[in-house]
């Protein structure tokens, strides 16, 4: 039906093509001109339906904020290594054009709803310049947690490798590993094959302080600066039925510095902080959250002072008058 009457519009995968960008397929103009393009669709079926078929609740996505930020931060950061000053004339107001064309939809919502209509515009993460990748498991090697097989007389470029899942890792040997991002997993008996701790064991609490010491005092070996701002245990922040899965450690990286490409599939690169050289050269990801918020807009007041994503849900059920589940993070919040 809305094809029929506003014409074909993307369905599949994300709907700005930031990797033809970060491949070096397409150039910047082309990408802000689908990012354009794709807002204004986006727009058209909001405001469609909230014309033609209002409904008691209506939820909107929009990604272009995040998408812009994630491939063209590097052209408002001189010091990102992929700044290019020319590009930067062109394009360098691209983030704030894209957040202004947001506020021009958001206005327009604004005037096709009635008094009575409540609007919740939330965000779930800001931005950082992302200018370095620290390569965890290349750390874990380097400090002992992780051990590579045939390490004994050969070079570290022998031994690394930035293609292979896990590569030469001699798993009986293993303390701990990193996969994601900024997840470690300690190696634990009865969780993985070749596992080598006891979770209840005094050896695991050891183990993670330890971890936690290294990763939090390391610094950028070029600048003298803290690389991580804080890294949480696992049994502090997941919680539920397979918490026991979950990462044993969350890195929480400062900003400009980011989990690396390879280290998010395991792989093991010589080196431990590399310079990101990619075009995706903002992040969010695996950043701390005392220095990522986002932002939180309704023309209701909510009556929580600080207000978090995870009260968004509790607070939306409270509105409709829907019990909120026991097992719900969050705190449910009058909107008046």
């Amino acid at each position: 039906q809305l094809q029929a009457v506003l014409g074909p519009f993307k369905t599949l995968g994300w709907a700005h093509d930031t990797w033809a960008l970060n491949e070096e397929r397409i150039d910047e103009k082309v990408f802000m001109e689908d990012v354009f393009e794709t807002m204004g669709k986006h727009a058209q079926l909001l405001y469609h339906e909230l014309k033609s078929d209002p409904a008691a609740c209506t939820v909107a996505v929009f990604t272009a904020t995040d998408s812009v930020s994630h491939m063209l931060y590097r052209l408002i950061d001189p010091e990102h290594p992929r700044y290019d000053a020319r590009l930067a004339q062109q394009f360098g107001d691209s983030i704030l054009r894209t957040y202004q064309k947001m506020d021009e939809i958001i206005g327009r919502v604004m005037q096709l709803m009635d008094a009575s209509t409540t609007l919740i515009v939330v965000s779930d993460h800001g931005f950082h310049s992302w200018r370095k990748g620290f390569n965890t498991n290349t750390w874990l090697v380097e400090k002992g947690f992780m051990k590579l097989k045939g390490s004994q007389g050969k070079s570290p470029e022998d031994l690394y490798s930035e293609e292979s899942f896990f590569p030469n890792v001699d798993w009986d040997q293993t303390q701990a590993y990193s996969l994601g991002l900024g997840q470690i997993y300690v190696n634990l008996k009865g969780r993985e094959k070749h596992g080598t701790i006891y979770q209840t064991s005094p050896e695991y609490d050891a183990l993670l302080d330890r971890i936690i010491a290294g990763l939090e005092s390391y610094v950028d070996p070029d600048n003298g600066e803290r690389i991580i701002e804080k890294v949480y245990p696992g049994r502090d922040i997941f919680h539920g039925d397979q918490a026991r899965d979950s990462a044993d450690l969350q890195i929480a990286f400062r900003p400009n510095y980011r989990t690396s490409w390879q280290t998010t599939l395991g792989a093991v690169p010589a080196g431990i902080v590399v310079a990101n050289m990619k075009k995706w050269s903002g992040d969010h990801c695996a950043s701390d959250p005392s220095e990522t918020k986002g932002i939180l807009l309704s023309n209701r007041k909510p009556t929580l002072k600080d207000i978090s994503i995870a009260d968004i849900a509790p607070t939306v059920l409270r509105y409709f008058d829907v019990a909120v589940p026991p097992q719900m993070d969050g705190k449910a919040a009058e909107l008046r």
